[in-house]
C-alpha cells in the first residue's frame, strides 16, 4: 500500500501544508452520480472539461520515477509559544509570547477537563468538538480562528509548484510522478429478506433481484417514477433478471410496498443511532479517505475528488432521458484501469484483487477510469477543486478567455466579412460563429439514437428555429442536460439572410449547418488564436456579462447600503449571466413552503414591533406593562419577554427592522433565483478574479458570495486579487 506521505518538490523543496479535501467533491449534481464523474462538481455543470478528462491515450515517452524520499521536517514558527504547557482543545499556534492570566488558565484547564471527563458527563457534543475530531482522523487539528483574528493565509500550488520542467517532449505533461492506492470500491450487497407482491401474492426473490427490487423502492415516492420511460426501462431490467420462467408479466401487478416500508424503519433506525455508533462510522470514513481520498503527484499530497465507485443502482439521467430507469450493473475491480508512475508499485483491492489494466499516461488528469454498462461514455477519478491540476486548469481557462478580450476585434471583424462569402462551408461556419458569440450558445455535437436529444449550435436543426419578420429568429430546443432553451432575438441583416437560404428545401429533421462539426469549428478557431476553441466565447461573454452588471454599482449612491443589499445586487448581476447561458432548473416542489416561511417570519416580526411600540407607551406613561402571549413552535401559548425601558423598547424595535429589511431581501433574492441556477456560472463560466476585486471595492466580505469550497478552489485567484486589486476583465 502506497503511504500517503508528504515528500518534497523534486526541484524545490518546499513543505506543503496539508489542504482539507472539498467535502463537495466527493458526489455530484445528478441523483445517479454518486462518486467519480466527469468534472461536475460544485455546481452541477461540466462544460469547461479540458483535454485532460478525454479517454486514455497512448503512453507517452517517460523517464524513471524519481526514488522516493523522507518528507522534510516541518519547520515550526520562529516566534515562540508560551512555556508553560497546559493541556488545550486545539493547541494553536500562538502569534506572540504572552504571559497567560488566570483567565486563560482556567480556560485551559477547562477544555482539559471537558476532553478527559466521561461521555455520560457530556452534556452535547458541541460543533467545534465535532470538527476537532473531524481533523484529528483525517490527518491532524487544524488550527482555530479567533473571532476578529483574518484567516490564516497557507502556501498555495501557485507559490509552490514549479512547472519549469514542462519542455520538449513534455510539454503536455501534467506530472512526472504518480502514485495512489486506486479506488474504493460500495460493499457487497446485504438481503433483508423482505419480500414484494405480485397480484397480492408474496415473492422469494434472489439477492440479485431483490436489490433491484430495492433499487425501484427507493424512488417510489418520487416523481422519476411519474416518467413512463423510467418505469418501462426498469421493468425491462427486472423482468430479465427475474427469467423466462418467472410469474412476473405485468408491471401494474408488482407491488413493492413492503420494501419501501422495511426501508423507512432503516431509514429511521439510522437516524436514531448512538453516539458511539455514529463515531465509529466517522472514523471509519476517515480511515477509508484517508487511504484512497489522496494521492502523490510528483512528491506532493494532493487530494482526489471523488474516489468511490459508483454503487449499482437505477440511472436517473437528466430530463426526459431516454436510459432512465436502467439497471446500473456493479463495477468489478477487473473493469477499473489504474493510472500510475512507470515506476509506482501497482495496488491491489481491499480483498486482495487485481485491477483490469494499468496504464502510465502522463498527458492526463485522472487517476482511475472505467465504463459503466448503460454508456460507453467514461467515469473518471480526478483531483480535488484545490489541486494544483484543477486550480491551474482553471487559471489558464479563464486567462484563455482574457486573451480572446484582446483579440475579439480581429476574430469578430473576420468572421464578420466571412458571412458574405461565396463558399458555403465558409458561409455557415462564420454564421455559426455569430451565434456562439453572440447569443452564448454551446457547439453541440452528434449524439445516439440512446442518449437525450439535446443540441448545440452546429447540431440544430430546422425544428429547432422559425425566422419572423424584421430580421427576428426564434430559437426552440433542448440544450445540456435537456434544459429547453427557448428565445426570440433580432440578429444581423446578413445572418438573417444566410440563415434564409441554410433553412431553404429542408426537412425539418435535417441539419441547418450540415456542411459544419465542432471539430472544424474549432481547427479554424485555433487558426485565428492559439488555443482557442468554441467554449471560450462562451467564457469570455460570461465574464464580460458580470463585470458589466456590477460595473453598474454606484459607490456614492449606495454607500449606506447594507451587506444584505449588496449580496442581493450581486446575485441580480450572476441571474442575467446564469440567463444568458441558459442555466435553468425547475422549481423545488418546497418553494411554495419556504417562501410562506418568510412572509410569515415577516408578520410576525411586524406584529412583535406592535407589541413593543405599544408597551413602550405604557412605559413612557408610567403604566404597567400588559401580558402577551403568542403561540410557539408546539402550539402552546407563552409570554413574549418585553423590554424593562423606553431604551430597550427602541433598540429591539430597531434590531427587528433590521431583521424584516434582511427577511424581504432574502425573499425576493430567492425569488429571482427559483428558475435560475447562478452556481454554475459562478463555478464554471465567470472569472473569479471579477467577484472578489468587487467585494473588496463595495467592502463586501468574500465568504458572502463564495462559500468555503469555492474560497479554497479559488485560492489561485483571492492570491492574485491581493497583487492586483484593480483587476478588470
Amino acid at each position: 500500500m502506497v503511504q500517503m506521505t508528504r515528500k518534497p518538490h523534486p526541484k524545490r523543496p518546499v513543505p506543503q501544508k496539508k489542504r482539507k479535501a472539498d467535502a463537495s467533491e466527493s458526489g455530484s449534481e445528478s441523483g445517479d452520480d454518486f462518486s467519480a464523474s466527469s468534472e461536475e462538481d460544485l455546481s452541477g455543470s461540466a462544460d469547461d472539461e479540458s483535454s485532460e478528462y478525454e479517454k486514455p491515450k497512448k503512453k507517452p515517452p517517460a523517464k524513471k520515477a524519481s526514488p522516493k524520499k523522507k518528507s522534510p521536517t516541518k519547520k515550526t514558527p520562529t516566534k515562540k509559544t508560551p512555556t508553560k504547557k497546559t493541556p488545550t482543545k486545539k493547541s494553536p499556534v500562538k502569534k506572540k509570547a504572552k504571559k497567560e492570566s488566570s483567565e486563560e488558565e482556567s480556560e485551559s484547564k477547562s477544555a482539559s477537563d471537558s476532553e478527559e471527563s466521561s461521555p455520560k458527563k457530556k452534556k452535547k457534543e458541541t460543533p467545534t468538538k465535532r470538527k476537532k475530531e473531524e481533523d484529528d482522523d483525517a490527518g491532524g487539528p487544524k488550527k482555530k480562528r479567533k473571532k476578529g483574528e483574518k484567516e490564516e493565509e497557507q502556501e498555495g500550488w501557485w507559490e509552490t509548484v514549479d512547472d519549469s520542467w514542462k519542455k520538449g517532449s513534455k510539454a503536455n505533461w501534467k506530472w512526472r510522478t504518480l502514485e495512489h492506492n486506486g479506488v474504493c470500491f460500495p460493499p457487497p450487497y446485504e438481503p433483508h429478506g423482505v419480500k414484494m407482491l405480485y397480484d397480492g401474492k408474496k415473492i422469494t426473490l434472489t439477492p440479485d433481484q431483490e436489490e433491484a427490487a430495492t433499487f425501484w423502492a427507493r424512488y417510489m415516492e418520487t416523481e422519476h417514477v411519474k416518467k413512463p420511460q423510467f418505469s418501462k426501462n426498469f421493468f425491462e431490467g427486472f423482468k430479465k433478471l427475474m427469467g423466462k420462467g418467472s410469474e412476473i408479466k405485468e408491471f401494474s401487478k408488482c407491488d413493492f410496498t413492503p420494501i419501501l416500508e422495511h426501508l423507512k424503519k432503516e431509514k429511521e433506525a439510522r437516524k436514531n443511532r448512538t453516539k458511539e455508533e455514529k463515531e465509529k462510522e466517522k472514523k471509519e470514513k476517515a480511515k477509508m479517505k484517508e487511504k484512497y481520498g489522496y494521492a502523490l503527484i510528483d512528491g506532493r499530497k494532493e487530494a482526489l475528488g471523488n474516489y468511490m465507485v459508483e454503487p449499482p443502482g437505477l440511472f436517473l439521467g437528466r430530463g426526459d432521458h431516454p436510459k432512465a430507469g436502467l439497471l446500473k450493473t456493479r463495477t468489478h475491480p477487473k473493469d477499473v484501469t489504474l493510472n500510475l508512475s512507470e515506476n509506482a508499485k501497482v495496488p491491489l483491492t481491499a480483498d486482495g484483487q487485481k485491477y483490469g489494466s494499468v496504464v502510465h499516461n502522463h498527458e492526463v488528469a485522472w487517476v482511475a477510469f472505467w465504463r459503466p454498462n448503460i454508456s460507453d461514455s467514461p467515469k473518471y477519478v480526478l483531483f480535488a477543486a484545490t489541486s494544483s491540476l484543477r486550480g491551474q486548469s482553471d487559471q489558464n481557462k479563464f486567462d484563455k478567455a482574457q486573451l480572446l478580450g484582446k483579440n475579439i476585434d480581429k476574430i469578430r471583424k473576420t468572421y464578420t466579412a466571412e458571412l458574405k462569402d461565396s463558399e458555403e462551408s465558409i458561409k455557415q461556419r462564420a454564421t455559426a460563429l455569430w451565434i456562439i458569440d453572440h447569443l452564448a450558445l454551446r457547439v453541440g455535437g452528434d449524439k445516439g439514437d440512446d442518449e437525450a436529444d439535446t443540441v448545440g449550435c452546429c447540431s440544430l436543426r430546422v425544428e429547432h428555429m422559425k425566422l419572423h419578420d424584421d430580421n427576428m429568429v426564434e430559437f426552440d430546443f433542448l440544450g445540456k442536460d435537456s434544459m429547453r432553451y427557448q428565445n426570440t432575438v433580432k440578429v444581423d441583416a446578413q445572418v438573417y439572410k444566410n440563415l434564409k437560404s441554410f433553412l431553404k428545401g429542408k426537412k425539418k429533421d435535417e441539419d441547418i449547418f450540415d456542411t459544419l462539426n465542432p471539430s472544424r469549428l474549432n481547427a479554424h478557431l485555433k487558426s485565428l488564436m492559439k488555443g482557442l476553441t468554441a467554449k471560450v466565447f462562451r467564457t469570455y461573454n460570461a465574464s464580460v456579462c458580470m463585470q458589466k452588471q456590477l460595473d453598474k454599482w454606484d459607490i456614492k449612491k449606495n454607500k449606506n447600503a447594507t451587506a444584505e443589499e449588496k449580496l442581493l445586487f450581486f446575485n441580480a448581476s450572476s441571474v442575467e449571466v446564469a440567463i444568458l447561458c441558459n442555466h435553468k432548473r425547475t422549481v423545488s416542489t418546497s418553494f411554495s413552503d419556504q417562501m410562506g416561511k418568510l412572509d410569515q417570519l415577516i408578520e410576525d416580526t411586524k406584529q412583535e414591533i406592535k407589541w413593543i411600540q405599544e408597551h413602550r407607551k405604557r412605559l413612557k406613561a408610567g403604566k404597567a406593562a400588559k401580558t402577551i402571549t403568542k403561540e410557539n413552535k408546539d402550539g402552546e401559548k407563552e409570554e413574549v419577554k418585553l423590554p424593562s425601558s423606553v431604551e430597550s423598547c427602541d433598540k429591539r424595535i430597531e434590531v427587528l427592522e433590521g431583521k424584516i429589511k434582511k427577511t424581504e431581501v432574502k425573499k425576493s433574492d430567492k425569488d429571482q433565483q427559483k428558475e435560475i441556477s447562478t452556481s454554475t456560472s459562478k463555478v464554471n463560466y465567470i472569472d473569479p478574479r471579477i467577484s472578489i476585486t468587487w467585494c473588496k471595492k463595495v467592502d463586501l466580505d468574500v465568504s458572502k458570495v463564495f462559500p468555503k469550497t469555492l474560497r479554497d478552489k479559488f485560492g489561485w485567484a483571492l492570491a492574485f486579487c491581493q497583487k492586483k486589486p484593480d483587476f478588470r476583465f
